[in-house]
């Protein structure tokens, strides 16, 4: 398969991927059906200068790409009119968070970052501006998001009709089965969590405890230390198997030790004083807990695998267990020892906002988005849908899976499709179309008119347009790639994704498989490959650039970066607390203790690093620290009383597979680490220091996920690139002339043109250029020039359709229907597309 073909893939909107084992024969396209078509197809949408956009190209391209989509919307509209409007402002609410932020979570959105933010609300503007929304209008916003509710009420009205008309069961049943299977009474347990699988061992090592002991824990009495002596060497002679008493106690003594920091428990308590164990860190809620991916194994092992009141089971580990998420092992280990487990209240005893919640659970757990889908497949069945026009079915019977086709052959050729007693027309379909996306498309349609009407389509193939008839060579290239996938098709080479050659036509297959209606059109689309880059280059904004350069280098910095991160969980979810919160909340008293304990901690931290350890040395070295504070104790550790204290280590190295760090690819870092990485740069690149290997930074810092001890290497351009040339030899030409580290407007210009040389000549310029001054601009420069038109499968489409736009205005074109909401529908097109292509530029 051509690749030029294959990135066709990426931009086709309505590519259709459920063909996927489709098994019905299509035969739609033949000279014998023709397609319904909108009146005046000649008429003029938009003109200027010499090249007229009529009706009916805008029509067959809006149709060909996203038709299907915006009909099926349109006929939903009228089908689940009723259920539209029965949507709730709360629902709404809801739904709009879900869209934006991908939760409706306050707490989680909360902790999103500013950079975090500025991309979802890219992303956000993306998705509603594409699909012909204005995401500043709260009518056409509620509009958007009305229509899924809608479809999904009815898909969960139908579910539970569905389960109250089965004999066997009904959907009150099926949910208090959910409820019963899902959910469980709170209990009160006392988790040990250990830092590492060394920790564990240690502790429960200077306890003289014994895991997984004949069905239980030891408790060694040997003389030799527990250390010294083997696993094969334990017995009866030594150790003895604990009562469930005595274990509960060690798990107090191990849980004192353990969390110094905490209020300690009495050691003589017993397992009936539940009064004793309140506090949060003792209480558990099972569906609290599989809300997080580290905690979800834990609650099932509590809830379910530890027993109370059971003669064939423990309600106890009789050794530890690995904290896992989804990337892998945590570190973390954990012991449990469960103390009550209320039994779980009868479903309808609950409240009904409770039941509510788990009902919205149950419904959500079960209506995924395939019933959803597949609930309105039939409604639209039931009510008689049909489509007219070969293309369209086409696609819808892709995408529903129909085992028949939907098309029927109308002879009124003004009416689209049909449903019940309704009938959409062409025209009122067109104009539901152009209201969304008309704008959108004619901006297109223009601007490869405009490329084809060029001067440098003739550059490339010559005077002739009419492509059938062109014989350049570029045209018979094309030609020849698709002579090669009708080859491919034919021969069968599609059969694994669903295209048969016995029941599809080369067309149909051009059609449902790259989104094509003719191979004009394939071809068209090949050309503009070509085109597109002639439109980019004239029209950089060099001194719309300046910006910024200097903000690049500016903050420029290249490392490679490890670091120790200080953290605190006193929230016991195995993460960061924010660090920030923690530190407002320390009252005098406690902020001086914080402030001393960070000292020393630094120092020891720094010592080590002096005396050779690697950060991740320390790390581990610290997480299998026992906690001792006396020097004299056999568990003495010099970090004692940091862990004693509550902070905790981890390692990261955020350079993995060589990754330089640079001020471009730490856009998503909190500012202020970002800040102090420039710091740490600023320091290495002295004299003094820039020969080193690495550069330990002489400070810890803080941010909001805690303190930071950073080691650093260089990174690949380490020393800062400049723009600064002399060309005192006249060895090149005056253009890369510059007496600042900065690249000038005139250097920019100079290499665009060079690098648009590349473009068109296979990557190979002829046009000479100092080094260091096309390191500089590939550094600076490179990232702003290449959101032009590097990328044409992103960014050409964006920043060619800003020029077209941006043409269109200037010249006061009006479209010949719906202008006044087309004109904003252009302004909001450019505003997104400014947002796309332009970096943002970090204000001061």
């Amino acid at each position: 398969m051509s690749t030029a073909i294959v990135k066709k893939i990426a931009i086709i909107a309505s590519i259709l991927i459920a063909i996927i084992l489709l098994s019905v024969g299509c035969n739609f396209i033949t000279r014998e059906r023709p397609n319904p078509n909108i009146s005046n197809p000649d008429g003029s949408f938009i003109t200027y200068g010499n090249i007229t956009i009529t009706r009916e190209a805008l029509y067959n391209r809006v149709k060909v790409l996203e038709g299907v989509n915006h009909l099926l919307n349109y006929v939903d509209e009228i089908l689940l009119a009723d259920y539209i409007d029965a949507v709730t402002q709360e629902e709404l609410d809801k739904e709009l968070l879900i869209i934006k932020f991908g939760t409706d979570d306050l707490e989680k959105i909360d902790e999103f970052t500013e950079a975090e933010l500025e991309e979802i609300e890219k992303n956000y503007r993306l998705t509603l501006t594409m699909a012909g929304f204005n995401h500043e209008d709260d009518e056409e916003v509620d509009r958007f998001i009305r229509l899924a509710i809608a479809k999904r009420n009815l898909a969960i009205d139908q579910f539970i009709a569905d389960l109250d008309a089965n004999e066997e069961t009904s959907f009150a049943e099926e949910l208090k089965d959910y409820y019963e299977k899902n959910y469980r009474g709170d209990a009160i347990a006392i988790e040990l969590i250990f830092n590492s699988a060394t920790e564990y061992e240690r502790v429960l090592r200077h306890h003289n405890l014994v895991p997984s002991y004949q069905g239980g824990i030891g408790l060694y009495f040997g003389e030799t230390p527990l250390a010294n002596v083997a696993r094969e060497n334990l017995n009866d002679t030594n150790t003895r198997k604990l009562e469930i008493e005595e274990v509960f106690s060690y798990y107090i003594i191990l849980y004192n030790y353990l969390y110094p920091y905490r209020d300690a428990l009495d050691e003589t308590l017993v397992m009936e004083d539940l009064d004793a164990f309140t506090a949060d860190y003792f209480n558990f809620n099972y569906n609290e807990m599989r809300k997080t991916n580290v905690a979800s194994s834990q609650a099932t092992y509590l809830f379910d695998t530890l027993k109370l009141d059971d003669d064939t089971a423990l309600n106890y580990a009789i050794r530890d267990r690995q904290y896992t998420q989804a990337s892998g092992n945590t570190g973390f280990r954990s012991m449990i020892f469960k103390l009550s487990q209320e039994e779980l209240a009868d479903f309808d005893e609950l409240d009904e906002e409770t039941r509510d919640d788990i009902e919205d659970k149950f419904v959500k757990s079960l209506v995924n988005q395939n019933r959803i889908n597949q609930t309105i497949v039939n409604l639209r069945k039931e009510s008689g849908f049909k489509i007219h026009d070969t293309l369209l079915a086409m696609s819808y019977d892709a995408v529903s899976n129909a085992t028949s086709t939907y098309y029927e052959e109308n002879r009124d050729k003004t009416i689209l499709a049909s449903f019940d007693d309704f009938e959409v027309t062409v025209d009122d379909f067109f104009g539901y179309m152009v209201r969304r996306v008309g704008a959108l498309h004619a901006i297109e349609l223009y601007k490869e008119g405009d490329l084809i009407q060029g001067e440098h389509f003739e550059a490339l193939y010559g005077s002739n347009r009419n492509f059938s008839q062109n014989n350049s060579q570029l045209m018979k290239d094309h030609r020849a790639i698709i002579q090669a996938e009708r080859q491919n098709f034919a021969s069968g080479a599609y059969m694994w994704y669903g295209f048969s050659p016995q029941q599809y036509t080369w067309r149909e297959f051009l059609y449902l498989y790259y989104g094509f209606a003719s191979d004009e059109d394939l071809v068209q689309w090949l050309v503009m490959q070509n085109l597109l880059k002639y439109l980019a280059f004239p029209n950089i904004d060099f001194e719309r650039a300046i910006p910024y350069v200097n903000e690049q280098h500016e903050n420029y910095f290249s490392l490679r970066v490890e670091h120790i991160v200080i953290f605190v969980d006193f929230d016991r979810d195995l993460a960061p607390d924010d660090f920030e919160e923690y530190l407002e909340g320390l009252d005098e008293s406690g902020l001086t203790t914080y402030n001393f304990l960070k000292a020393q901690l630094e120092t020891l931290l720094l010592q080590a690093v002096e005396d050779g350890q690697s950060l991740q040395q320390i790390v581990t070295e610290y997480n299998s620290a026992l906690r001792g504070t006396n020097a004299s104790d056999d568990d003495f550790s010099k970090w004692a009383m940091f862990k004693n204290y509550g902070f905790r280590l981890k390692f990261e190295n955020l350079s993995t597979d060589n990754q330089d760090l640079n001020y471009r690819n730490t856009g998503n870092f909190v500012e202020s680490y970002v800040e102090n990485l420039q710091r740490i740069y600023e320091a290495y690149s002295q004299e003094e220091n820039k020969d080193a290997a690495t550069h330990l930074d002489d400070r810890i810092f803080t941010t909001q996920f805690g303190l930071h001890l950073v080691r650093a290497r260089k990174g690949t351009n380490f020393v800062q690139p400049s723009a600064a040339f002399e060309n005192e030899n006249g060895t090149h030409d005056s253009v890369w002339e510059n007496d600042s580290d900065i690249p000038s407007v005139q250097q920019m210009e100079a290499w665009a043109a060079r690098e648009f040389d590349k473009l068109q000549n296979q990557g190979v310029t002829t046009i000479p250029i100092p080094e260091s001054v096309d390191t500089a601009l590939r550094t600076y420069f490179g990232p702003y020039h290449n959101r032009m038109y590097n990328n044409p499968q992103e960014n050409t489409d964006f920043f060619g359709n800003l020029i077209t736009i941006q043409t269109l205005m200037d010249a006061n074109v009006e479209f010949s229907m719906e202008n006044a909401h087309l004109q904003n529908r252009l302004l909001a097109l450019k505003d997104l597309y400014e947002m796309l292509v332009f970096p943002d530029i970090k204000e001061d």
